[in-house]
């Protein structure tokens, strides 16, 4: 007999375990982010409906990150990626005592953080679920007289104080002028539109936005950081527009529009400046490089538009009184604590190889500052930048340039250099010891793979 009750208790025991699963998934992050992407929500959809479902589901999420940045950061990004995924299970209606999440930062790597494949491994959290087959189905009694229908209570509600709130991409949208309306585009910066700030008498007002954060799309878009006293810093660029049917929506008077720009840091001395947008890029025939939305600036002219930065916005806010393209900069001159009469440098770079010039894209960026100097086509092979401020000798830059074939095959130009090693030779001859300094580059156009031209400039965000 206790034979018997013993098999019994252990054969219990056997399907209680068969009736249980444990389940690993991975959700994967941008650089930098932990935004959700639409096709991670739809798996997230699934995972909120069983833990609806079935009463003994729980879930325990670990948020990872590649070894870009310091510690710290890394610790917080990893349990912002966990705690997001937590956050959008308890909106689908999860119960948040069956979710646990941790930031483990770069402890647990699965992919090696040397090579841009590896890091992308990184960016991730994995999410483990246990959950049992049994279905919970509460026994709920409902009042009869709660089915009564009752007589609608009329409520009439301003539109001026409604919000709406609306997740952008880089094409035009339509928003109720009537409404307050916040914007988020897919790199995070946020606008505020306030209630009838448009001179209309239509329902409807076409707003399209664009930013500019990483340093891949501002060398892709030949987006300059130059305003008429020098080249500048920068922390980030937007541009929105807005349509009233075909012409271009007219703003009432006093009336101004917020906008948080994002940034992780906090800079001092920071200025909004404006500029008139020339067209946006054209993607070159077959190339399979993606472009951003925003158009090039060629200078840019500060404004009196205040700036303070929100760290629990974790960004600039500015207002702005009226439609445009805006960067959040100041002079180069802060960033590198050089002389503000400088009377500048000239380079001068010469190109070797196979040319398309009219493809050609040619660029000084900063390896450590956020700023960005064009050259200037001279001829086929040679281009310039004229009178360029504030850099140091020890300033680190980088000359890169690429261009396209009739087929749409890259090929890139790029040097890191400090200024010091040119302006040594150039201070060698006497006779130019009271002249502007001369920068010349000589450097050569190589095929390169799509693909690899497309991990170059993302690399180049760090």
């Amino acid at each position: 007999m206790k034979r018997f009750l013993f098999a019994l208790v252990f054969l219990a025991s056997l399907l209680t375990g068969w009736a249980q699963e444990i389940h690993i998934d991975t959700i994967y992050f941008r650089f930098d982010s932990y935004d959700l992407a639409d096709e991670d929500k739809v798996r997230l959809d699934s995972m909120a409906s069983k833990m609806l479902q079935y009463p003994s589901y729980y879930v325990e999420i670990f948020g990872h990150t590649d070894s870009i940045g310091t510690t710290s950061y890394n610790l917080d990004l990893s349990e912002s990626r966990a705690r997001a995924i937590a956050l959008y299970l308890r909106e689908k209606g999860a119960a948040l005592d069956r979710i646990t999440y941790e930031g483990m930062g770069t402890t647990q790597s699965i992919g090696s953080n040397l090579t841009y494949a590896g890091r992308r491994k990184n960016r991730r959290a994995d999410i483990a679920a246990i959950f049992s087959s049994e279905v919970y189905q509460p026994v709920v009694k409902v009042d009869s007289s709660l089915l009564q229908p009752k007589e609608p209570e009329v409520v009439v509600i301003d539109p001026a104080t409604l919000t709406d709130t609306i997740r952008c991409e880089y094409d035009f949208f339509d928003i109720n002028p009537k409404r307050r309306t916040y914007v988020i585009t897919p790199q995070n910066t946020r606008l505020i539109i306030p209630p009838d700030a448009f001179k209309t008498e239509n329902d409807i007002i076409q707003v399209r936005m664009g930013e500019i954060y990483q340093r891949r799309d501002m060398i892709a878009a030949g987006m300059p950081t130059l305003a008429k006293d020098g080249p500048l810093e920068t922390s980030g660029m937007f541009s929105f527009e807005a349509r009233d049917g075909r012409r271009v929506a007219k703003i009432k008077d006093e009336v101004t529009f917020e906008a948080v720009v994002p940034s992780t840091r906090r800079d001092r001395d920071m200025v909004v400046y404006s500029g008139p947008g020339s067209r946006r890029p054209k993607k070159p025939k077959g190339s399979s490089l993606a472009l951003p939305a925003m158009p090039a600036v060629k200078v840019w002219r500060p404004t009196k538009s205040p700036v303070r930065y929100n760290g629990l916005k974790k960004g600039y806010v500015i207002e702005v009184e009226k439609p445009g393209n805006y960067s959040i900069s100041r002079p180069l001159y802060y960033a590198l604590n050089a002389e503000r009469d400088d009377q500048g440098v000239d380079f001068e770079v010469k190109f070797k190889g196979k040319r398309y010039p009219k493809t050609t894209t040619a660029m000084l960026v900063g390896e450590v500052v956020k700023t960005y100097i064009p050259l200037r086509k001279a001829d086929t092979r040679n281009y310039n930048a004229k009178k360029v401020k504030f850099l140091r000798e020890d300033t680190e830059l980088v000359l890169i340039a690429f261009q396209y074939d009739a087929k749409g095959n890259p090929s890139l130009a790029k040097q890191s250099f400090k200024p010091d090693y040119y302006l040594k030779k150039f201070y060698k001859k006497k006779s130019n010891r009271k002249k502007r300094p001369v920068i010349k580059i000589k450097t050569k156009f190589r095929k390169i793979d799509p693909d690899r031209l497309e991990e170059i400039l993302t690399d180049l965000n760090v």
